[in-house]
């Protein structure tokens, strides 16, 4: 059985076109979800149509809801899927790496995240500073250390598929959304390194570093206030009894 890759795509350009070949040849199947993209990229789309099937609507909704959109595709239209990997248009995901996520997943792991080394010299300094601002916050956010919660090659068990699309989020706050709630859940959450890539130092991402990582644990904040206080708390308290 074909491995599924579900790629969502906004305006994509070549790099896009020489992934799908990739895992053409790796023997995927690939989903393409286009996330309303201007009309004048019809033609990356066309030139991938006859390696991937594609799919999406005329109005960019965000990243989650392409993601959700995709998922809903795979539970209406591939039944006999097993698992499926999420990756990025804009190949910053290996295709070497997104084949070790799929020997994780025929390897048992059913819920399997990414982590790259940020830390590295080759890495942007605002997406450095991004990434580290965002580990912080997850961590007063969830009272748990996680290295990576911004990657978006993904690994999971198509079980998974009802609960994720009850989750909120249409922007990239669903990615983030989805770790939380799969933690709240006790899920073995596996975990696999993978390459850090960028390309003429991230000027071709559409994720804005600071503006979208505020936007995405301000909804976080809003609608888990409580939580966040009670952290809060018990951190004071740690610190005060210690």
């Amino acid at each position: 059985m074909s491995a599924i890759a579900l790629i969502p795509a906004y305006n994509p350009d070549e790099r896009m076109i020489g992934l799908v070949e990739e895992l053409n040849r790796e023997q995927f199947d690939i989903i393409i979800v286009n996330d309303g993209s201007d009309p004048s990229y019809k033609s990356m789309f066309d030139r991938c149509a006859r390696l991937a099937h594609i799919t999406g609507y005329d109005v960019n909704m965000g990243k989650g809801h392409a993601l959700k959109f995709g998922m809903s595709f795979i539970r209406d239209y591939r039944p006999e899927a097993e698992y499926f990997i999420t990756a990025d248009a804009d190949g910053q995901h290996s295709v070497k790496d997104i084949c070790h996520m799929r020997n994780a997943l025929e390897g048992g792991a059913d819920f399997v995240v990414s982590v790259r080394d940020l830390k590295r010299r080759s890495t942007p300094f605002w997406s450095r500073v991004g990434n580290g601002f965002s580990r912080f916050m997850f961590t007063i956010a969830n009272a748990h250390y996680l290295p990576d919660n911004q990657s978006g090659l993904r690994g999971f068990s198509v079980k998974h598929i009802d609960w994720m699309l009850r989750v909120k989020g249409e922007k990239y706050d669903y990615e983030l959304n989805i770790i939380l709630f799969a933690e709240k859940q006790g899920l073995k959450i596996s975990r696999i390194p993978i390459e850090t890539i960028y390309f003429d130092n991230n000027a071709g991402t559409h994720f804005r570093v600071f503006k979208d990582t505020l936007l995405i644990y301000a909804r976080y904040f809003e609608t888990n206030i409580f939580v966040v206080i009670s952290v809060i708390i018990e951190f004071i308290a740690v610190i005060v009894t210690t």
